[in-house]
């Protein structure tokens, strides 16, 4: 199913049905290397990172219930990792793409 959105259209996935560390692209990439390592939560929010070139990308909030299971500590040494993090529009590789 998909939505408009301004010109274009997007598609409606079920996050449940998607798993963010197999689904390259899926939740953006780095726009410098077109990579990601993965995702921190901090709260219900799920937070995408490039270790190497420092930047971040929320992808969305209460997508995975994995936030559900970690601690207010967890999170908050999520935080102080992506504090020195910029915050970025990521890129999506084509098969991605809404």
């Amino acid at each position: 199913m998909s939505v408009p959105f301004g010109e274009r259209h997007l598609r409606l996935v079920d996050p449940s049905e998607t798993d963010p560390e197999t689904a390259h692209g899926y939740f953006g990439l780095c726009p410098q290397c077109g990579r990601h390592d993965g995702y921190l939560n901090i709260g219900s929010e799920h937070w995408f990172h490039c270790d190497t070139h420092k930047v971040k990308w929320c992808a969305g909030s209460n997508l995975f219930s994995d936030w559900l299971e970690e601690t207010n500590e967890e999170h908050a040494r999520h935080w102080a990792k992506l504090a020195g993090y910029r915050e970025i529009l990521p890129a999506f590789d084509r098969e991605s793409r809404p």
